[in-house]
């Protein structure tokens, strides 16, 4: 909790010094860039969803989003796996 409270402290005096004044959107964008990292690199769901703090997978879910890129990957990952 000590490591967050730090964090989140650092988060406001950067987001202050680039002059972003609206934090909890900056924090919001962050949550999805997180999440959607995470997927990226093939952290299990339910992992990623502990690491964003959520109750409900289904929530965590929203946080991801998906390209054309990812969805390639996830084939070719399944082409070796089925070859």
């Amino acid at each position: 909790m000590r490591a967050m409270l730090a964090t989140a402290k650092r988060l406001e005096r950067i987001t202050k010094r680039a002059g972003l004044l609206n934090k909890s959107r900056v924090v919001h964008n962050l949550r999805h860039y997180f999440a959607t990292a995470l997927f990226r690199v093939g952290v299990n769901s339910c992992v990623a969803q502990d690491l964003l703090g959520r109750a409900d997978l289904t929530t965590t879910m929203r946080y991801a989003h998906v390209e054309a890129h990812d969805l390639k990957s996830g084939i070719a990952r399944l082409e070796t796996f089925v070859a």
